[in-house]
Order: structure tokens, then C-alpha cells, then sequence
């Protein structure tokens, strides 16, 4: 179980994270607790909103995203 900060899309949906294979950001849907472990998590607001800045600079065509603390995103899926 993860704490702190991950980013999501707006409807709080779904989450980023890595993608190893092709280096890139993935969204990828919370439809259980496992996605949460994939997640990035960050320690701090200020750490989520630079990444924030830096998915915006290198990928624009990324949807936007929010910063949200992981604990809302467990109850949302118990």
C-alpha cells in the first residue's frame, strides 16, 4: 500500500505510470488495488507537480492530469 501522491486523470479514473518497455507514461484504469501498487507515488505535492510539468512539456498530447492523494484513490476502490 502505497502513500502520498499520484497523479490521475481528472475523473480520478485512472493513474500514471511507467511504462519500462518504451519509456513512456501510461494511464492505466483503477479497477483494483493492484493498479494502485503500479503507480507512481510521490512523497510530496511539489515532487507530483514537477513531474506534472515534465509529462506536459515531453508528451503534450498526455491528458491532462491532477495530483491527488493515494488515499482517496484506495477507498474509491474498497
Amino acid at each position: 500500500m502505497h502513500r502520498g501522491y499520484v497523479l490521475t486523470n481528472l475523473e480520478m479514473d485512472s493513474v500514471v505510470s511507467v511504462n519500462v518497455k518504451n519509456k513512456n507514461f501510461d494511464l492505466l484504469p483503477i479497477d483494483n488495488r493492484s493498479v494502485l501498487n503500479k503507480a507512481i507515488c510521490f512523497t510530496n505535492r511539489t515532487a507530483a507537480k514537477t513531474i506534472q510539468e515534465k509529462i506536459i512539456e515531453s508528451f503534450p498530447d498526455f491528458p491532462t492530469t491532477k495530483v491527488v492523494n493515494v488515499a482517496q484513490l484506495y477507498n474509491k476502490v474498497f
